[in-house]
């Protein structure tokens, strides 16, 4: 048995007993016996290690929601988009415009952003997913859109303000052959009512790397 099938049933029965009763005797022993000595390797890496107590603790601290959570409330609604993109940081950038709406997928755990703005003349949906892991305390995100074939993933924290999320992820870059370049995705919330997300391309430097933008303003 799995150790996450041991924690499901552990909950399902409405306590750790019934968890350890069933790793006990999915470890070869009886049920109510001493469980076998852990084995060599990492410290911590064997469950066996851990009292059925301390998992349960541990995965309820894992799946609830928290303050962080509370804060992807700032994406819900519908916006109005601008939308910016640089092909070089001497040429001015190529505009359109659009809309996005922002829901819950997961009520109080993950958002889910869906865009509707043209690209190069070509129509384009985008859509995001978004959350914060309480066991990584780290936002995490994923991105697809209808014009590629790439699903990109970034995760990241607050800027000591909170007004400003930093998230950081690998992308391709398939007009250069290039793979797992390191991007940052960087979400400025201006007030309640707008909201900046610029893409930064790294590899390119520090000055001069951003290469996308969305300005969403609320529809009102």
């Amino acid at each position: 048995m799995r150790i996450a099938g041991v924690i499901v049933a552990g909950l399902l029965a409405g306590g750790a007993f019934a968890a350890g009763t069933a790793f006990s005797q999915d470890a070869g022993g009886e049920a109510g016996a001493p469980p076998a000595p852990a084995k060599d390797g990492f410290k911590g890496a064997d469950p066996r290690d851990h009292s059925p107590a301390d998992i349960q603790r541990r995965m309820m601290e894992a799946v609830m929601p928290n303050r962080f959570h509370k804060k992807l409330e700032r994406f819900l609604g519908e916006w109005d988009l601008e939308m910016r993109m640089w092909m070089s940081a001497d040429r001015p950038p190529m505009t359109s415009k659009g809309s996005a709406k922002w829901s819950w997928l997961y009520e109080g755990k993950f958002v889910q952003g869906d865009v509707d703005a043209p690209l190069m003349g070509m129509p384009m949906r985008v859509r995001t997913v978004m959350g914060y892991d309480n066991f990584k305390k780290k936002y995490v995100s994923s991105v697809v859109n209808s014009l590629e074939t790439s699903l990109r993933t970034f995760e990241g924290n607050h800027g000591k303000d909170e007004n400003t999320l930093f998230l950081y992820g690998f992308v391709d870059e398939y007009t250069t052959g290039e793979h797992d370049k390191t991007a940052a995705a960087v979400y400025r919330f201006d007030g309640p009512d707008r909201i900046t997300m610029e893409v930064h391309d790294l590899a390119i430097g520090l000055e001069n790397a951003r290469v996308f933008e969305w300005v969403m303003t609320r529809r009102k």
